[in-house]
């Protein structure tokens, strides 16, 4: 889940996070490409296993306008199937599935690579950079009630990236190496 203020919804491809390092180290990467949500995802952390899966709904908001938008990936050991889920938030009626879900076929029945490389927030490797300003950021893992978000919080980024360093909550500090946020292991750091 990310609630970002990007400085334009539609224009290109924009990276909001990911764990996407050099071949062999791949495991995810959620983006905005022309106004769509898009998740790649890869079970060996090299190949794409499910390539640009975008959603059939344009977010077309003001530029710099704070929105909460969310991605949910689920591998189904039963069906063998991926199912992807890309989420808005609204004040009225909470989390909305946005689009169709995303069925890709997985007949290893294997998640996401557990990839070593950087989680990264508004780049992808040092590239795809998003352009705007990011205010909260989670990442979840496990399974939660149907069509919510659940699991455990892996990860929480809170605050405008405009500091150097930017602290959360699990004592990582976050810094802008110019290529995008990124965290290294940090103890005793304030919230």
């Amino acid at each position: 889940m990310a609630v970002v203020a990007l400085d334009s919804w539609t224009t290109g491809t924009q990276t909001l996070v990911g764990k996407w390092g050099a071949a062999g180290q791949r495991s995810y990467l959620w983006q905005m490409i022309n106004g769509q949500m898009s998740l790649l995802t890869s079970r060996d952390g090299t190949n794409n296993a499910t390539t640009g899966l975008l959603t059939d709904y344009t977010l077309n908001f003001a530029p710099g306008q704070a929105v909460a938008i969310g991605v949910s990936f689920t591998c189904d050991i039963t069906t063998l199937q991926d199912e992807i889920r890309f989420w808005l938030y609204d004040p009225q009626t909470l989390w909305s599935q946005v689009g169709s879900t995303k069925i890709n076929p997985n007949p290893s029945s294997l998640a996401m690579f557990n990839s070593t490389a950087d989680l990264q927030v508004g780049a992808a490797n040092g590239a795809q950079l998003a352009k705007g300003l990011f205010r909260a950021v989670s990442v979840r893992s496990g399974i939660g009630e149907a069509n919510t978000f659940g699991g455990t919080e892996v990860a929480l980024l809170r605050g405008d990236l405009t500091g150097n360093p930017t602290y959360d909550r699990y004592g990582n500090v976050w810094a802008n190496q110019g290529t995008g946020w990124s965290y290294v292991p940090m103890t005793n750091a304030p919230l």
